[in-house]
């Protein structure tokens, strides 16, 4: 009897001793949250885990488009660079648009996105298609390469200026894209045409197949982003011709629609020689809000000063500069975003009173 409670003793011990190894594991891998130091903002939101450290975050989101396209893969090169530099997990995460994106990041569900400046103003603001949910939590953290719009047509036709469009059919309202509707009445009202009467607006809903209709003779002339091998490609059957849009009547449109700005053709483009003037506008990453402080500066910082290894990815990397990043900026800029400038030196007053007055 005495031999059958020691085994039942020993076997107590033994269930006892185990349960507490086990206890004493569980605490190692879930640790208990520590109030903060202050030295570090901390990371809030449903995807950014804090890393052992505490500095930043076991991993980020990083909102974009679909697989393949421009935006895509500039933020698959980018996440790939973060990941390596900062130690942490930065997941690029494909999308059906900049509402679904907005609506991610509302929920917290997301940290950064790519966007173009339109769209970052609007999210920010609450306006055009994010107007039924309000604004979007959302601050600049850098901007990067500029894109280039205008009014496209064939040589031939006689249209060289806006003007001319007067009596002509023109597709310029883009099928999910509510700006580029605003921006092309904007334009028309500039160089003295009513943009309901003067000239027959038409929707599409891709560039090819646009262009395509202006060949044959459906359309006078097609609004769009001016990419050299897209104009390349559509203008092979007749060549390609880039109505210029001239600064006065580029200040005009920037009045209404201030993500874009007078700029001009930095080198020769199908269809338009360098210094043809036209819209010009930044892609834009954006961070939630509530994102820490630190996140963002070490985002910025990396970004940056690590974009030669982008340009395998796209040559418009290069264009990633500080100095590029602030400029002309439609929304306020993250806090650690700020702080990285004010460390690179092109943070000024006139930035500085941007800053504070923006709303």
């Amino acid at each position: 009897m005495v031999k059958v409670i020691r085994r039942y003793a020993a076997l107590v011990v033994l269930i006892l001793s185990f349960s507490l190894l086990m206890v004493g594991c569980s605490n190692k891998e879930s640790p208990e949250p520590t109030a903060g130091t202050g030295e570090t903002a901390p990371v809030t939101g449903g995807t950014s885990s804090q890393s052992q450290t505490g500095k930043l975050p076991a991993r980020l989101t990083y909102l974009t488009l679909e697989t393949g396209s421009t935006f895509n893969t500039m933020a698959v090169a980018q996440a790939s660079l973060l990941s390596q530099k900062l130690g942490i997990q930065v997941a690029p995460e494909p999308t059906a648009g900049s509402q679904i994106q907005a609506d991610l990041l509302r929920a917290g569900e997301g940290d950064l996105a790519i966007e173009n400046a339109v769209d970052a103003y609007e999210m920010y603001k609450g306006t055009g298609p994010f107007s039924d949910k309000g604004p979007v939590p959302v601050l600049l953290a850098l901007q990067g390469e500029e894109g280039f719009y205008s009014f496209v047509n064939y040589p031939g036709t006689g249209i060289k200026s806006l003007a001319d469009l007067k009596g002509h059919k023109v597709l310029s309202r883009r099928a999910g894209i509510e700006w580029a509707g605003v921006i092309s009445d904007e334009l028309f009202k500039a160089v003295g045409l009513d943009p309901e009467k003067d000239v027959e607006q038409l929707l599409y809903e891709s560039s090819a197949k646009a262009f395509q209709d202006v060949v044959m003779g459906k359309a006078s002339a097609v609004w769009g982003g001016l990419l050299p091998e897209k104009l390349e490609d559509l203008g092979r059957s007749k060549g390609i011709y880039i109505i210029p849009i001239e600064q006065p009547v580029a200040v005009q449109v920037q009045k209404a629609v201030p993500a874009f700005h007078p700029t001009v053709l930095p080198r020769d483009f199908p269809g338009g020689p360098k210094g043809t003037p036209v819209l010009g506008d930044y892609t834009a990453v954006i961070a939630r809000k509530d994102l820490g402080e630190d996140v963002v500066y070490q985002v910025v910082k990396t970004l940056i000063e690590n974009r030669e290894e982008l340009v395998r990815a796209r040559a418009v990397f290069a264009e990633w500069t500080a100095e590029r990043a602030v400029s002309n900026p439609t929304l306020p800029f993250h806090p650690g975003a700020v702080k990285y400038f004010k460390e690179a030196g092109v943070w000024t007053d006139q930035l500085e009173q941007f800053q504070s007055q923006i709303k």
